[in-house]
């Protein structure tokens, strides 16, 4: 099942309540970023500079609303 298009692999990924976060270092997609489990277009939760950082990893905490990376 495809959920959404990316220009590259993600970079993590952690899931909660009907969301799938992950990351992303690629174009115009850098951060962390969010996507829903039925599909659609991302939407940046975290917007990282490339020339700086590098978000990656996001692993959802046990009370399903909080997102460590």
């Amino acid at each position: 099942m495809k959920l959404t298009d990316l220009p590259g692999l993600p970079l993590g990924a952690t899931w909660s309540n009907g969301t799938i976060f992950f990351g992303m270092n690629a174009e115009k997609l850098w951060g962390i970023l969010a996507v829903p489990e039925a599909g659609g277009a991302p939407r940046t939760l975290v917007a990282a500079d490339p020339k700086k950082e590098h978000l990656l990893q996001p692993q959802i905490l046990a009370d399903g609303k909080h997102l460590l990376f």
